[in-house]
């Protein structure tokens, strides 16, 4: 019988790193920089050394827990480590930088860090999703990927906007990331506004939030400039997806 091969496996992501990227368990990752790093701003260049399970939805509270652990020798952190912590599926990463801890509730030991995993998780999806076009729609190529819904137990669904060679448009509402299968499409479409106004629809919202939380929180864009200004998309809505509330 032929080996299951996962996204991981193919990809060469431990379940770790996966779990810290894709999934929506509180948990926070102590990454380590390589030595004679180019870029201390991207994750590709460092290793995940050590991963926890946490209960609770407080940044200040685990913060301060890091600070005491690291003063009692039970963790490890040097300097330029970046600690990434992820409460019902929002990631939030910050910088260690060996500083005193204020016990009046600040930690100057940590300096916050932008869209440290960012590109990491987008060029994962975007070499999953552009070897599966290539190989079933040859001559489609990819527009956008948005979550098909804001719940937790939803992490693996997709939705995607793509542009056919003969210059028509069309949408599937449901990209299983997991079985890597594509379903429910429709085709010959004139925009990608109508693609996006169907997926729209369809889109599963557990929120009343739909302007911070809905789908146009975007986790992989079309890199073409000029495609992005003729469907009328700005740019603050393709971004990288990072912020998705829990229950």
């Amino acid at each position: 019988m032929s080996k299951y091969i996962t996204v991981m496996d193919k990809y060469h992501i431990t379940s770790e790193r996966y779990e810290l990227l894709f999934l929506y368990e509180n948990i926070y990752g102590i990454f380590r920089p390589r030595e004679f790093i180019r870029d201390y701003r991207k994750s590709k260049y460092y290793d995940l050394i050590k991963t926890l399970h946490f209960d609770g939805d407080s940044l200040e509270d685990i913060l301060k827990d890091l600070a005491f652990f690291v003063r009692a020798g039970r963790i490890e952190l040097k300097v330029n480590d970046v600690v990434a912590i992820k409460i019902n599926g929002f990631l939030t990463c910050y910088r260690y930088c060996g500083l005193p801890c204020n016990l009046q509730g600040e930690h100057p030991e940590f300096i916050k860090v932008d869209n440290f995993l960012v590109d990491e998780k987008e060029r994962y999806i975007s070499d999953i999703h552009k070897e599966y076009f290539n190989e079933a729609f040859p001559g489609t190529s990819i527009c956008h990927v948005y979550r098909k819904s804001n719940h937790p137990d939803d992490y693996y669904l997709y939705t995607v906007t793509a542009k056919s060679s003969d210059g028509t448009y069309c949408c599937w509402s449901s990209w299983n990331s997991l079985t890597e299968s594509l379903n429910h499409g429709h085709y010959g479409l004139k925009t990608e506004q109508n693609c996006i106004d169907i997926l729209q629809d369809l889109f599963n919202d557990i929120t009343d939030e739909p302007d911070q939380y809905g789908m146009q929180q975007n986790v992989y864009s079309n890199d073409d400039e000029e495609e992005k200004q003729q469907i009328g998309i700005k740019e603050s809505n393709i971004i990288p997806i990072n912020k998705h509330r829990g229950r």
